[in-house]
């Protein structure tokens, strides 16, 4: 009795999936549709300075690069970091100013673009800083204070080949996060 409920059962089934498969329905052949054609935007390699900005240049030049702005620009850090000289910082330079004039980037992003990598400011700091309500976001002012600390140590210590104007900008970095540890410390004094 078991076999013959079991083959009942196992030919049911195999009954129930041929059955299946005829009700698929036969699909037309889709058409193929290609799709518009994607502006190739290369980043400058290389070990030619000047010919990496050229090429930036060139393909930033196009709307369809505009977006990828800031991998051009890193590209253009890692480039420069193979013939550090005091010239890139120029570069650099002219190289935002460009970019700004051309409509690729605010006045502003532009000023920060160059300020977080080759000027010991901090644009990670608010200049409008209450000293107590500082110290509630000190951590965090702390840790975006470092990473930006990396960036200049690639612009000015790496790019450009300013030891002098890095370590200045090092020692700044440590005066700042001591003035936040010493406020932190009186605010929740006072409290």
């Amino acid at each position: 009795m078991k076999n013959l409920t079991l083959k009942i059962l196992t030919t049911a089934v195999l009954g129930l999936t041929l059955t299946g498969c005829n009700t698929l329905q036969k699909q037309e052949p889709s058409v193929v549709q290609y799709a518009q054609p994607v502006a190739m935007c290369s980043m400058p390699s290389g070990k030619r300075v000047d010919a990496a900005f050229a090429h930036a240049k060139s393909e930033l030049s196009s709307s369809a690069c505009q977006t990828q702005y800031h991998n051009y620009f890193t590209s253009l850090i890692d480039i420069a970091k193979g013939d550090p000289s005091a010239e890139n910082k120029q570069r650099f330079s002219q190289f935002v100013t460009w970019s700004y004039e051309s409509g690729i980037i605010s006045k502003r992003q532009g000023r920060d673009y160059y300020t977080q990598y080759f000027s010991p400011t901090f644009t990670s700091l608010s200049d409008t800083l209450n000293v107590c309500s500082a110290s509630r976001s000190k951590q965090t002012m702390i840790q975006d204070m470092q990473s930006e600390l990396k960036m200049k140590k690639q612009g000015i210590l790496e790019v450009a080949g300013d030891r002098d104007g890095y370590f200045k900008t090092l020692k700044q970095h440590s005066d700042i996060v001591l003035v936040l540890e010493a406020t932190a410390m009186a605010c929740t004094a006072s409290l």
